[in-house]
């Protein structure tokens, strides 16, 4: 594909998407921007963009992040060829202005562990933060990211092996709010063949060859193979996604009725729960991740949780209380009310704290508890590794994990400190989280009534209540 074909498929993407056919006198107040990495994808994207916007005196703002999760000489030196390209092109009387966003050392990586995700994830996390922020800080009506047809094909790809909805199965969009995706119509052949033709060099990610990666196996396994031994395959997967893009319109549309019933605060999303069971098991799952995503900081939230969620909460009884936990989120049933919210973690790694006012089911990070009134009494039994129960006069009570300075009334009246009792217990440091504790709250003392140390196959410590 020559530099002219190339130019006009971009122009035509941004006279379509972003109305640019309208700025044809010069000067009109249209900001773009471009995220650019300094590969072939990102660089055609720039070079594209600069000899199209120019002659509008329309500026181009230039967006290039370092992760630093490579070697210094590899991704910094990807920096400074992005950086020594806008001066060139400015030098060639380019509206072009260049932004560089470094991230912290080793933030993509513990980011990564702390939320049990990989490194691109995590690294695509961070990035698109970065670009929130830029798009706001510019004042940008769009951001071009560098997006190309065989991208497209790539994650199609992926998300049928994932298993992924309508939804994931339409592709990457060429419009997402002000993410705008010049090159999705053209290949990377096309895109090389452009560089090519003007001799422009680019960088080259040593990563890409890395088949660790799911995406890369995609690329240089699978893809070749398609080509090799199915002709036509590309043109299936676009009518699937074509398709795909037309069930999720009627699933949005009966979606968009359902969400007029749900209860937002600053800190809930509550949605009555004999309507929600009602509904077929594909709305609940996607009233639930509209829900969730609300408040959670994870935007991949497992099919199988939501599962496991679902089918608790159909055999939930009326009044009866139940609460579950993923990651940042705790959902929680009350007054026959399904409600999700934000888990508030303190400076410890794990922190879960419910109040329990009647007879239900609760889970914990630890396992669960079956609260069941028996008599004048409540019995509490806790499930994880080990069953233990035990018996109090009233409620409520508060259940929880580990606090500085929490003290446990001894036989003798005097009180020790718990994580005295679980140093002598020999609990490590990441089960001490675990270990719930249950707590009065209906006295000036708000004594703790349990230790319930034996569901990890510690002793237990009970106080008379």
């Amino acid at each position: 594909m020559d530099k002219i074909e190339f130019e006009e498929k971009v122009l035509d993407c941004l006279n379509k998407y972003c109305c640019l056919k309208k700025t044809l006198s010069p000067g009109k107040n249209l900001k773009i921007g471009a995220a650019v990495s300094g590969g072939a994808d990102s660089v055609s994207l720039l070079l594209s963009l600069c000899n199209i916007l120019t002659p509008l005196d329309i500026p181009l703002y230039v967006i290039t992040v370092n992760h630093f999760i490579r070697k210094d000489e590899e991704t910094c030196g990807d920096v400074e060829f992005v950086k020594n390209l806008c001066e060139e092109l400015k030098r060639k009387n380019k509206r072009v202005e260049f932004n560089l966003i470094e991230l912290d050392r080793g933030q993509v990586f513990n980011l990564a562990k702390e939320r049990e995700m990989g490194i691109e994830e995590a690294a695509r996390f961070l990035r698109y933060k970065v670009f929130d922020n830029f798009i706001d800080s510019k004042n940008l009506d769009y951001l071009c990211l560098a997006h190309n047809q065989n991208d497209n094909y790539e994650t199609l790809l992926m998300r049928f092996f994932q298993g992924a909805s309508c939804q994931g199965l339409r592709g990457i969009a060429v419009l997402r709010n002000k993410y705008l995706r010049p090159l999705l119509n053209l290949s990377r052949q096309d895109i090389e063949d452009y560089l090519s033709v003007q001799q422009i060099s680019y960088r080259t990610d040593s990563t890409n060859f890395n088949t660790d990666y799911f995406r890369n196996r995609i690329r240089l396994e699978l893809i070749p193979f398609l080509d090799k031994n199915f002709a036509g395959w590309k043109k299936g997967l676009e009518n699937d996604a074509l398709r795909a893009c037309e069930d999720f319109e009627i699933v949005e549309e009966k979606l968009l009725e359902l969400k007029k019933n749900i209860t937002f605060t600053s800190d809930y999303a509550s949605y009555d729960l004999s309507s929600f069971n009602l509904e077929c098991q594909g709305l609940k799952k996607r009233l639930l991740l509209y829900m969730c995503n609300h408040f959670s900081e994870y935007s991949r939230i497992p099919n199988a949780f939501l599962e496991e969620l679902i089918n608790s909460l159909n055999k939930i009884q009326e009044d009866a209380s139940f609460s579950k936990y993923y990651r940042d989120l705790e959902i929680h049933i009350k007054n026959n009310r399904l409600f999700v919210k934000k888990f508030v973690k303190s400076k410890t790694d794990l922190v879960f704290f419910v109040i329990i006012e009647e007879s239900g089911i609760y889970n914990f990070p630890f396992g669960s508890l079956n609260v069941e009134k028996k008599g004048e009494f409540y019995e509490f039994e806790f499930s994880a590794k080990e069953k233990i129960s035990f018996t109090i006069k009233e409620l409520p009570v508060c259940v929880r994990n580990l606090q500085l300075d929490d003290q446990i009334k001894c036989k003798n009246g005097s009180y020790k400190k718990v994580s005295e009792v679980f140093s002598n217990w020999h609990v490590s440091e990441e089960e001490r989280a675990y270990i719930p504790l249950v707590q009065k709250l209906n006295s000036d003392g708000q004594d703790i009534l349990c230790l319930a140390g034996g569901i990890f196959g510690y002793d237990n410590w009970f106080v008379k209540d």
